[in-house]
Formats: C-alpha cells, structure tokens, sequence
C-alpha cells in the first residue's frame, strides 16, 4: 500500500477493480460515474456521458436513437417515472 495515494485515488483503483471483475464474467460495459444528480441520465443518454465507461470488446460507439428504440427507451425510464425522479412524458 502506497502512503502517498489519495483517499480519491483508492477509491478509482477499487471501482476500475470492480468494473474489470465484472467484465470477466460477462458484462458487456461498466460506467464509473459519480454520485450526482442527473449524472446517470448524462451517462446513459449524451454522447460524452458524465463518466468512465470501461468496455471488454471494442466499443462501436454511440448512435442516435430512431422510432424502433422508442419502447425499449420507455422500458428502461418506466422505473425512474414511477419512482417520481422523471415526469411522465406522453407517447
């Protein structure tokens, strides 16, 4: 254990360790983001995202959304909307 490593720096170390463990055994991507509000949706949603995004294969970037994501966009939001953290948004 290095003395002079940063409580910041550890806690990097450990969540890169996390995200590295978790793609072994089988996750596609692991975000590292920070505790924030909104940053979750930043993430998931904007082309530069809000944090670390560690993928096991080669990462063929990001596209826009069209018509046939629509209902896989509101099957992942519907947990947010009943929880009360997005508002309900019309078809």
């Amino acid at each position: 254990h290095d003395a002079n490593l940063t409580p910041e720096v550890v806690e990097a170390f450990v969540k890169t360790g996390w995200s590295i463990a978790a793609l072994e055994k089988g996750v596609k991507r692991a975000h590292i983001i920070a505790p924030i509000n909104g940053a979750l949706l930043q993430e998931l949603y904007t082309r530069d995202g809000s944090g670390t995004l560690i993928s096991r294969d080669i990462y063929e970037g990001i596209r826009n959304a069209n018509v046939n994501d629509v209902a896989g966009i509101y099957e992942l939001i519907e947990p947010l909307v009943s929880a009360g953290y997005l508002v309900n948004r019309p078809k």
